[in-house]
């Protein structure tokens, strides 16, 4: 464990506020997704530092080294992120498209009544599954009084969803983009796609896994932002949804105080967990040492084509899970940011690999975002950038994204309105 010194947090801090202040003096919105993640990680290394400092919780320090790396981490992302955004903009010609959608220049979708009930439908179904699955893994009774056990048995007892798994990424990703795409409608005509969120938040409750609500909540946050970034009150209720979400799951799962606790004691106990989750994995990142331990083998970053590999018989060698080992900083934990992944697997060209997740992006990011299908893969997009704090869920969860990318082309073809008639003006059509 390293001693505490102010220097450690202050220097990375300075550098990171420093270039996003040179990032913010031309086309801002255009930079969103890379202004976000250096404002994200200014302000966790200052609260880490001042959370230490001046002993607000019990948390062990972390040094010059690890804030160095993970800083160097997101300025690559960044400045990647900014230079290709400006050569694929140019290239696609959406350079200098506005990036604050009216409605007007909105391609829009028509959702059937069809199509929204059947929806519904399809999201019930799926949330019934679920909790049948879950009955089953706890052998039986009321799985929300029972959250905790069922945690235990999903991560330590080898138990799993099997198929049902899919169908909840389906619930999610079909929610979002039928929410947004609805967008201005009336409360009555989006009802069954109001069902079928809340279908979607059971689901993610059920699962036991905050990463799962995270990823519908900040997808629903961004996908219906017509502006480059949702307002600051939208930032503020997405902020608040987010606290009494991880209070209300960590109380479910036992995390968060007891059955017999107070209100007030929930609270505090409650608060002070909020803490250490969302300070901890920089305390872990720190004790791994892992840039003293690098393995260069990319088992983390490529374990999907490992395991694609593997049962194709191409590859006999060892598949890193996706859960990684406990460690105590001094409380237990194990998250260890996204750059654990990157220089476990890569050492010195992990700021290589963050240069080509910030391509990616600028690639996704680059697209018009007058195109539906496009604004809902934009908001997605934003889930691996926040939980940069806990792990890196990029490349490593390359499963998920081509399910998701598959889920999105799905709504896409069922929304997209057929033209009943040849344009006049000789310009071109395009679909929602």
């Amino acid at each position: 464990m390293a001693d505490y010194n102010a220097i450690s947090y202050l220097f990375p801090v300075l550098i990171l506020l420093a270039t996003m202040a040179v990032l913010m003096i031309r086309d801002a919105g255009s930079k969103a997704p890379a202004l976000m993640l250096i404002a994200l990680w200014a302000f966790v290394l200052a609260a880490h530092g001042l959370a230490v400092g001046a002993q607000i919780i019990p948390l062990y320090p972390s040094d010059i080294v690890p804030n160095t790396l993970i800083t160097l981490a997101v300025l690559s992302f960044a400045l990647s992120f900014v230079f290709w955004h400006q050569m694929i903009s140019r290239t696609l010609g959406t350079l200098d498209a506005r990036l604050d959608i009216t409605p007007e220049m909105e391609r829009r979708a028509t959702v059937s009544t069809l199509v929204r009930w059947m929806l519904a439908i399809y999201a019930l179904l799926a949330m019934a599954l679920m909790y049948r699955k879950a009955q089953e893994i706890i052998g039986g009774g009321n799985v929300f009084a029972q959250m905790q056990f069922l945690r235990y048995r999903l991560n330590y007892d080898e138990a799993g969803w099997g198929i049902v798994e899919y169908a909840s990424l389906s619930v999610t990703v079909f929610s979002v983009y039928m929410l947004t795409a609805t967008k201005g409608e009336s409360l009555a005509a989006r009802f069954p796609i109001i069902l079928a969120v809340i279908s979607a938040l059971t689901i993610a409750v059920v699962s036991t896994q905050r990463t799962s609500l995270f990823m519908l909540l900040i997808a629903l946050t961004f996908a219906p932002s017509r502006g480059p970034l949702p307002s600051l009150k939208v930032f503020g209720i997405l902020g608040s949804v987010l606290i009494t979400a991880f209070l209300g799951l960590g109380f479910i799962v036992g995390k968060v105080g007891s059955e017999d606790a107070s209100l007030g004691e929930i609270l505090t106990i409650g608060m002070e967990s909020f803490l250490l989750y969302f300070l901890t994995p920089l305390s872990a990142f720190d004790s791994s040492a892992i840039w003293n331990n690098v393995a260069g083998d990319g088992g983390y970053s490529l374990r999907f084509f490992f395991s694609v590999f593997s049962r194709l018989g191409l590859y006999s060698g060892e598949i890193k899970p996706l859960v990684m080992e406990f460690t105590w900083v001094p409380l237990p934990t194990n998250v260890y940011t996204f750059a654990y992944v990157s220089i476990a697997d890569f050492g010195g060209f992990y700021l290589l690999y963050h240069a080509i997740i910030g391509a990616l992006l600028a690639a996704v990011f680059s697209l018009p975002r007058a195109i539906l299908s496009v604004r809902v893969l934009q908001g997605f997009c934003y889930y691996p950038l926040f939980m940069t704090l806990y792990q890196d869920q990029f490349i490593t969860i390359t499963s998920t994204w081509v399910q998701t990318l598959i889920l999105i082309g799905i709504c896409h073809v069922v929304t997209s309105r057929r033209q009943s008639h040849h344009p006049t003006s000789g310009s071109l059509q395009f679909p929602a």
